[in-house]
């Protein structure tokens, strides 16, 4: 099975809202959520004591947390998508080929195959995107464009899961 496709704008737009981690709670998450509720008893606790400036500074410390979480992986994401606007590798010819023993994926810039044994997971994320993640902690993220059909999509998943071994 072969597929092969370019990314279109709607796959741009889709890549930057689309929170891929979203149904896992990494360490990171939980020490943040932590952090805001010990953060928000101090500040109860200052305003309390009424030492407003203590309250005011804690509470803008929250608002930025808020921000970073919520704003800079979107933005990280526009920065990534402009440097491949830039290098013109948006526009790329870009080819999947699932072979018996191993996924080519082929560029014109580059190459690269991988075993079905390295794959840890295949998952279709917001409904649109392919993840295929690799125990290297490398991936793959292909738009549902690629695709003629839900049905080809299903199929394709399938066919890795299979040859991955992965129920």
């Amino acid at each position: 099975m072969q597929i092969t496709y370019k990314l279109t704008e709607e796959d741009l737009g889709k890549y930057i809202s689309t929170d891929f981690k979203a149904k896992e709670k990494p360490i990171s998450k939980i020490i943040s959520t932590i952090a805001v509720i010990i953060l928000v008893l101090i500040v109860l606790m200052a305003l309390i004591a009424k030492e407003y400036f203590i309250a005011i500074c804690i509470f803008l410390l929250l608002i930025a947390i808020y921000v970073a979480d919520k704003y800079v992986p979107k933005r990280l994401k526009k920065k990534y998508i402009k440097k491949l606007k830039k290098t013109s590798t948006i526009n790329e010819l870009r080819t999947i080929e699932l072979k018996e023993d191993e996924i080519v994926v082929s560029l014109p810039s580059r190459t690269s195959i991988y075993k079905y044994s390295e794959i840890t997971s295949v998952n279709l994320v917001n409904n649109y995107f392919v993840i295929i993640e690799f125990n290297l902690g490398d991936s793959i993220a292909i738009p549902g464009s690629a695709f003629s059909n839900n049905t080809d999509k299903i199929d394709f998943i399938n066919r890795i899961k299979t040859n991955a071994k992965i129920l």
